[in-house]
């Protein structure tokens, strides 16, 4: 019987996977699309993220806590349930890697210049790797302590900033000069990501667990704090600054100051490769999850673990010190994840659906 999560562990997980590395260049993102008050527009993200939550709660509901392989099985063919689900595995795979190497390599840029990537990769690797042999359970334990290390950041950095903070660099205008594109908004909906994986957590929630409660709750609060930085890092900076920097979010760090310490920015930042390690954890967990339910044999799992230790290793080595060609990367990746998020819970319904007609068929 698998051990169950618990209803804090929940709510800080999916805080942690949905709160993501796209968090810095977010107000960026949002005065290219829509314009000064761009960030008014996030509450809208939230409210689709929280429909797409809604989806995954009714294949929880009528699947009765069934994981998505066993769903999926009891209707579908074995080879296309396979071949499905094979694919899936290949893509959270690369998404994991993906989301890390970009953080990474971010990281390199602003505090290790001149270290080979080789060695962050490494280093990371080696803590991925003891985290998720552990399991889900010592994962969503870690991220509670991950996140009782960086919780002191939600008081202490917005109120240092807030000293600083002008109301005169807003405007009353929308969508003016912008570049409003449907590629855009899918972007930014990528930085809600991360619940699509509440999905594999069926098998290790129960009645007190409230999974899908714990995730909307998550989702909340990732909404509030988006908006919130968004709306300090407007404060800070013109309309034309905000669409030539990089990473805005980033940048207005810079403006903390203590007496006792320098760099609190570089300081801040590193303290994300809790929540890189957590992220890519979390989607190579799931992945692994996958192929355990595809082959029941332990003995047969070493060819699928080495496939994708293989295929981690080529994303990774793949233009291992080229930032953006990563970020593009990530973003076509991304738009596919997005629709892996509506299409699969979809899915699953239709196959409950046909699940209970069959069933009612047979005792009808």
């Amino acid at each position: 019987m698998n051990a169950k999560l618990t209803f804090s562990q929940v709510i800080i997980l999916a805080m942690t996977l949905q709160y993501g590395i796209i968090s810095f260049e977010m107000p960026r993102l949002l005065a290219e699309q829509f314009g000064y008050n761009g960030w008014i527009f996030l509450f809208g993200f939230g409210a689709m993220s929280s429909l797409n939550l809604w989806l995954i709660a009714l294949v929880y509901r009528y699947g009765k806590g069934a994981s998505i392989y066993k769903i999926a099985s009891r209707v579908l063919p074995s080879g296309i349930v396979v071949a499905l689900f094979s694919l899936l595995t290949l893509l959270w795979t690369v998404i994991g890697v993906l989301i890390s190497k970009q953080f990474l390599l971010i990281l390199r840029s602003t505090s290790f210049p001149t270290i080979n990537p080789l060695y962050l990769y490494l280093l990371l690797g080696v803590l991925v790797l003891l985290l998720v042999s552990k399991g889900i359970i010592s994962i969503a334990t870690s991220t509670v302590i991950f996140f009782a290390c960086m919780f002191w950041l939600l008081i202490l950095v917005p109120q240092t900033l807030i000293n600083q903070f002008s109301f005169t660099r807003f405007t009353p205008y929308m969508f003016k000069d912008t570049a409003f594109t449907f590629q855009g908004i899918l972007h930014i909906y990528f930085a809600f990501l991360g619940f699509e994986l509440s999905l594999m957590l069926f098998p290790y929630s129960g009645k007190k667990t409230r999974l899908m409660l714990g995730f909307q709750i998550g989702n909340f609060f990732v909404t509030l704090l988006y908006c919130f930085i968004a709306f300090l890092t407007f404060s800070f900076y013109s309309f034309e600054q905000l669409k030539q920097l990089v990473y805005p979010s980033l940048n207005t760090l810079s403006f903390i100051r203590f007496p006792f310490v320098q760099r609190v920015d570089d300081f801040i930042f590193n303290l994300f490769l809790l929540r890189a390690l957590i992220i890519n954890s979390m989607y190579l967990w799931a992945a692994l999850e996958l192929v355990k339910n595809m082959i029941t044999s332990a003995k047969k799992r070493i060819i699928p673990y080495l496939a994708l230790a293989l295929l981690a290793a080529a994303v990774v080595m793949w233009n291992r010190g080229d930032l953006q060609k990563t970020e593009r990367w990530l973003h076509y990746v991304g738009i596919t994840e997005i629709g892996v998020a509506f299409l699969l819970p979809a899915l699953l319904l239709i196959l409950l659906y046909i699940y209970h007609w069959k069933g009612r068929q047979k005792h009808g």
